[in-house]
């Protein structure tokens, strides 16, 4: 045992070096993860605002990154720190607005598109300059919404993204050219769309998860929006994906690969599950958001039938999508009910992830398509195509 816990010390460390002295042209593009907020009555509650400014783009000290939401400036501003990384006036950990700024966004209900502007003052002018844009997504969510989670490696693009290189190689050839969409859909689950939308009309929030590097959050939305498109277009109106929340790695390029490799060699010397992911911190956090006052407290673990009770009724996670058990069992953990799980295996074949219900499993999601209406039956929100 203490030689299988040296060799994966070494693997770390080389892993590390790797990560440090190799990867530096990963590290040059800017980023930043979608955010969601999610309405508590008067209370507005945020996930982390993480953003992250290229090497490649030179400013100076007094270099600040501001806040547009749909087209219009706000008061929000965060500072670059030295590793790029922005932050709040409360130093280097802070990354969430006061209550009163997120007030002062007034946030219409579901998508808001938002621009990170990389802006310096010219000392010349004295006026402030913007030399880059980064573009993200604020959602506002109510408390009581229902979510249904779904990866995007395997439950919508076949496999693994990492498997089509480092760069986000997600829509490779086209199976039917669309007029201004990049790529095509050769890579796309087959009724993966209407499936979505289904959700959204029957009152669903949906929650992409992805691996993907914080470096590389814009293209994971183009993709999204390209998927949007085109299916669209082969579908009908009824294929339209929901604007949803793309959660990707809060890491760059380099820090996210160290992390697969080193997660997979582990998986493969120890027989066992992978490390913690990012995934998985994901979800706990995003479950936080939902929580009321008592539960965020820490109430008193309830046991036995109770427990199984209290994890169906409450928590806003009522499905989930995921590509292997392992991801499905970590969804349980996050709260998701057991019986909502569904595993998309590689030739797109749903099963539920529930022993007591292995006798649900359907060839593709079209063939699911006449369950839905009882595997996800509506819900009391009213969806709105605009949100």
């Amino acid at each position: 045992m203490l030689g299988l816990e040296s060799l994966t010390k070494s693997i770390s460390g080389v892993l590390e070096t790797v990560a440090k002295e190799s990867v530096n042209s990963f590290r040059l593009h800017s980023g930043a993860c979608d955010i969601l907020i999610v309405r508590h009555g008067d209370h507005l509650r945020s996930s982390a605002w993480h953003v992250h400014t290229g090497k490649d783009i030179s400013v100076g000290e007094n270099a600040l990154v501001r806040l547009q939401v749909t087209g219009v400036e706000t008061e929000i501003s965060l500072r670059i720190g030295d590793d790029k990384k922005c932050f709040f006036e409360g130093g280097a950990g802070d990354l969430r607005p006061s209550q009163d700024e997120l007030a002062a966004l007034q946030l219409k209900t579901g998508f808001n598109e938002a621009k990170f502007c990389i802006v310096e003052l010219n000392g010349q002018t004295m006026r402030w300059d913007t030399k880059a844009q980064i573009p993200a997504g604020i959602f506002l969510w109510d408390a009581s919404d229902k979510v249904v989670v779904a990866d995007v490696e395997g439950p919508v693009v076949k496999g693994d993204l990492w498997s089509k290189g480092a760069d986000v190689v997600m829509l490779a050839t086209s199976k039917q050219p669309v007029e201004g969409v990049p790529g095509g859909l050769e890579n796309v689950r087959e009724g993966v769309s209407p499936f979505l939308s289904y959700l959204d009309r029957a009152g669903y929030r949906v929650l992409f998860l992805t691996s993907a590097p914080i470096t590389r959050a814009d293209r994971v939305r183009d993709t999204m929006n390209s998927i949007r498109q085109a299916e669209v277009q082969q579908w009908g109106r009824g294929a339209s994906v929901p604007a949803s929340p793309i959660m990707t790695s809060p890491d760059r390029m380099g820090t996210v690969l160290m992390r697969k490799l080193s997660d997979r060699t582990l998986g493969k010397l120890t027989g066992g599950a992978e490390q913690t992911s990012t995934k998985e911190r994901a979800l706990t956090e995003l479950r936080a958001l939902f929580a009321s006052e008592e539960e965020q407290r820490g109430p008193a673990p309830a046991a036995g039938a109770e427990r199984e009770k209290e994890k169906a009724s409450g928590g806003p996670f009522c499905g989930g999508l995921c590509e292997n058990a392992l991801d499905a069992a970590m969804y349980e953990a996050a709260g998701v009910p057991k019986e909502r799980i569904f595993v998309i295996d590689k030739i797109g074949r749903v099963e539920a992830f529930s022993k007591e219900h292995a006798h649900l499993v359907w060839a593709s999601y079209v063939d699911m398509y006449p369950a839905l209406t009882h595997v996800f039956p509506k819900t009391a929100r009213v969806s709105r195509s605009a949100q």
